[in-house]
């Protein structure tokens, strides 16, 4: 999903040169990644980042750091709903001629997700899983293909998006841009924290889960975005693309650009459910802990599941999400909620590393 709505916003700062971007936001999640880890042995607890600053910078510095991870989180996920609702409605259009409001995409797939997510975390994420595989052949087959084609005409395969050229403090202000949306690509990684108290043997499963998670979802993008920039003529032709992974998939695949329409439909509904479920019990953890409302605390009587805390979650997405609409369109709320939520979470990863 990060690849579809971020790539051209990357292209517009550092060029051609996206997968050296990503490289670098690769080794600063790896990072904070060893940090998530260090303190999953240690203290493993469904309020991940919650928990872990407490322990190390104090309850004072935990309580402010909480509130900001909440709310990062929300317009993150205020984002990725709106352009669920966008990227469905762009489907229907496209595919059988009939206009359908977003808005009604994005609210019937919050309460889809909602519903997917009290049934267990388990359910939830046999979806999640099935969809990411998807959509992670799909992108994997376009690059290759791409690659298999020689890249565009212009200047065929060649590394120049991997590398940092031209990069200095001169140029800090694009490289920021760069930088934390790339690095926002990878937020939610650190969601296997958060199922501590629901995973069999935590403290050896869950950094298997983070690491194995950013390194393969790293290698990825990195591939991804370097083919993708193989495909266009120059650094502004990505740029001014609305979507450059549909541009790509209509030029090489023809007709085969469906699978690209599904894989970007699929990816948005597995960050939902993953991110979801993870930042869902971060509420819940808060409200245990006294930080937010008690009510959050409560688990279904049957799933066990956090459902005051996923039905509150998504409601103030959604409600963001529908209360932006009135003034912006979709790919303006999905930038701005989604630019202010990542530099909210970048904040905690800070935090994190420090602590």
């Amino acid at each position: 999903m990060s690849l579809f709505f971020t790539t051209a916003v990357i292209a517009g700062s550092v060029g051609l040169h996206i997968g050296a971007a990503y490289i670098v936001a690769s080794i600063g999640i790896l990072c904070t990644a060893s940090a998530v880890v260090q303190f999953s042995k240690k203290v493993p607890s469904a309020g991940s980042f919650q928990t872990f600053i407490g322990k190390s910078l104090g309850a004072k510095h935990s309580y402010w750091i909480s509130m900001s991870l909440v709310l990062g989180y929300v317009l993150l996920q205020a984002g990725v709903i709106t352009i669920f609702g966008q990227w469905t409605q762009l489907i229907i259009q496209h595919y059988a001629s009939v206009n359908i409001p977003w808005q009604i995409f994005a609210v019937v797939g919050t309460v889809t997700f909602g519903y997917l997510m009290i049934r267990g975390v388990h359910v939830s994420i046999q979806y999640t899983v099935a969809l990411f595989l998807f959509e992670i052949l799909v992108i994997v087959a376009l690059g290759l293909t791409i690659l298999g084609r020689g890249a565009h005409t212009g200047h065929g395969v060649n590394l120049t998006p991997l590398a940092p050229a031209g990069w200095s403090l001169g140029a800090f202000k694009p490289l920021f841009v760069a930088i934390v949306f790339s690095a926002y690509s990878f937020i939610g990684f650190e969601g296997a924290a958060s199922y501590a108290e629901e995973t069999s043997n935590p403290r050896r499963n869950i950094p298997i889960g983070i690491f194995a998670g950013v390194i393969l979802i790293g290698v990825v993008y990195v591939f991804s975005s370097w083919t993708t920039a193989l495909a266009f003529p120059s650094a502004a032709a990505i740029a001014k693309s609305a979507s450059p992974y549909l541009t790509v998939g209509s030029s090489y695949w023809g007709a085969g650009v469906l699978l690209v329409y599904l894989a970007g439909f699929t990816s948005i509904a597995a960050n939902i459910m993953a991110a979801g479920n993870a930042n869902v019990r971060i509420l819940f953890n808060g409200a245990r802990e006294g930080i937010f409302f008690k009510k959050l605390s409560h688990v279904h009587g049957r799933q066990r599941t956090p459902d005051y805390a996923t039905v509150t979650f998504l409601g103030s997405c959604l409600a963001l999400s529908l209360v932006a609409s009135i003034w912006w369109s979709p790919l303006v709320i999905y930038a701005l909620w989604s630019g202010i939520g990542a530099l909210l979470a970048i904040v905690a990863y800070l935090a994190s590393n420090i602590g």
